[in-house]
């Protein structure tokens, strides 16, 4: 997944109009950051969610060089199912969907369709994504009821087995992912 989020933002530099060493240099720093290390080593989905948020970053830049000739509806629903495979991977990458509603308000020619621009992004983002959540709950993990469903995402939140216990408990799991 690593090395899929630096092609994405190798790829995004590019199209963005970087010199190749500028490219090298971002990519570098990108490569060599603590994050793409750590997200490598530990345990966990972080290193996709890292990936997919470099997927945000290069649809919105190939979406904002399309905006002089202004956004169309396909466009739009292209930007918004890569924010929902992003926001799937980590909720965290929600927060992309601030820049990817500039870019397509941006994009918008006409006065009167930034508006509903904006709206079918984010209507599309977060009605997809919540469909993909109760899917996957449904799906995976046998959810029959909106209570079983709630009771879901409360032990995500409040259950201890998703968070660490401390210091030690942190070290430990780091570890354990390492080997």
């Amino acid at each position: 997944a690593g090395t899929l989020g630096a092609w994405f933002l190798l790829l995004s530099l590019r199209e963005g109009g970087m010199p190749v060493v500028t490219s090298l240099i971002g990519l570098g720093l990108y490569a060599f950051s603590s994050a793409v290390w750590y997200f490598s080593v530990a345990a966990g989905p972080s290193a996709t969610a890292l990936a997919f948020s470099e997927a945000v970053l290069l649809a919105l830049v190939i979406a904002s060089r399309r905006a002089p000739y202004g956004l169309k509806l396909p466009t739009i629903t292209w930007l918004a199912v890569i924010s929902i495979l992003s926001i799937i991977a980590s909720q965290f990458n929600a927060i992309l969907m601030l820049p990817a509603c500039y870019v397509v308000l941006m994009g918008s020619r006409s006065p009167k369709t930034k508006g509903f621009n904006v709206f079918c992004y984010l209507a599309i983002t977060i009605v997809g994504s919540l469909m993909m959540y109760i899917l996957g709950g449904v799906i995976f993990n046998q959810i029959r009821s909106p209570l079983q469903f709630m009771d879901w995402q409360h032990s995500y939140v409040y259950g201890s087995r998703w968070w660490s216990q401390g210091f030690v408990d942190t070290v430990q799991r780091n570890w354990i992912g390492a080997i």
